[in-house]
């Protein structure tokens, strides 16, 4: 059963790097390569060594959001720690599926420092909810500050919708009838049945004590607050230094555009089917900067490749924080990420 798992995860493993490669080889076919050098010949070293700069701070600010959220849940870490394993995590978004892989690694680490488990897991994932939330609204709001003129491209979803459930509805219905048989021969059977119980019952108690998890952010309204405005700098920052790297390159966009496309890519990257989002990212951003921006090809390209550069070299202090260990408590104090507070209280 661990061999069947382990090698099941190998696999995803190999298709995301698969899907990683793809990406980049088809836009390394597509892209104009000598437009691509031009951009990066008029780019300033200074433009781009800031905005790895300010990526790279950016990290102190959701450090300090992840620490609001953890005194939330009544988890006592220090703010340090929080930071470290926030640039830990930060480093391998870029090597792990879609670029929220360092989550599951910030889960484990932060267990290493609490017996709160379920609490500190619980921060994590209202940390990530928080941050892609609050990027989504980040491109909302800016999108309404770019004039309708100056979009290249209309998007239109009601013919296609209306289409969908004009003549594709049959599908749909007999897709929705197979789910149901399957669920009810799985019912029917007993040994099936008294798994689906314990599973359930399972689940459920676990599900009960993450909704109180959950309820305990209702009372610490503050720690929201400040989690959002951490948010918004951390991320402001960031689009910041590529709007001053994309004015170095001549790409005649405002800031706004910059507001709506940096977290539109970013939230298309989270999604796990690529190592680190590599390849989806560069391609979403080349698309909306070209195709809806109307930048000039070379120059949208060239800023997705600097893109990933900045990345990089802004999380190399989450390679430190692994090398020099910087992210574990002393053994005495070390906990255990299977153990936690509802299990020895019990």
């Amino acid at each position: 059963m661990a061999q069947s798992t382990k090698r099941r995860g190998h696999i995803g493993t190999i298709l995301r790097i698969g899907v990683a490669c793809g990406a980049v080889a088809l836009l390394g076919v597509f892209w104009d390569w000598p437009a691509v050098f031009d951009a990066l010949s008029r780019m300033k070293l200074a433009n781009l060594l800031l905005a790895v700069v300010l990526f790279a701070s950016g990290g102190v600010f959701m450090g300090l959001r992840w620490y609001a959220l953890l005194r939330a849940q009544q988890v006592d870490v220090r703010p340090i720690t929080c930071i470290r394993i926030t640039y830990l995590g930060m480093f391998y978004n870029n090597v792990l599926m879609g670029s929220v892989g360092g989550d599951f690694l910030r889960m484990w680490y932060i267990a290493q420092h609490t017996h709160r488990r379920l609490e500190a897991v619980t921060s994590v994932l209202v940390d990530r909810a928080l941050g892609l939330g609050i990027l989504v609204a980040v491109a909302a709001v800016a999108w309404r500050y770019i004039p309708p003129g100056e979009w290249h491209l209309r998007l239109s979803f009601g013919p296609a919708l209306g289409r969908i459930l004009r003549e594709d509805w049959p599908w749909a219905l007999a897709t929705l009838a197979l789910l149901a048989a399957g669920l009810a021969g799985v019912l029917a059977w007993p040994r099936s049945r008294r798994v689906v119980s314990r599973a359930w019952h399972a689940v459920a108690s676990r599900a009960a004590r993450f909704g109180l998890s959950l309820k305990r952010y209702a009372h610490h309204p503050l720690s929201l607050v400040l989690g959002v405005a951490l948010t918004l700098v951390s991320q402001s920052v960031s689009i910041i230094g590529f709007y001053l790297l994309g004015r170095s390159m001549e790409i005649p966009l405002g800031l706004a555009h910059y507001f709506v496309f940096f977290p539109v890519g970013w939230v298309i990257g989270a999604l796990p089917i690529s190592i680190g989002g590599t390849g989806v990212v560069e391609g979403g951003l080349y698309w909306l900067f070209t195709d809806i921006g109307g930048a000039e090809k070379g120059a949208a390209a060239a800023l997705a490749i600097c893109q990933r550069f900045v990345l990089l070299l802004g999380s190399m202090p989450g390679l430190a924080v692994h090398l020099l260990g910087g992210h574990l408590p002393k053994l005495p104090e070390r906990g255990e990420f299977f153990v936690d507070a509802g299990q020895t209280e019990g």
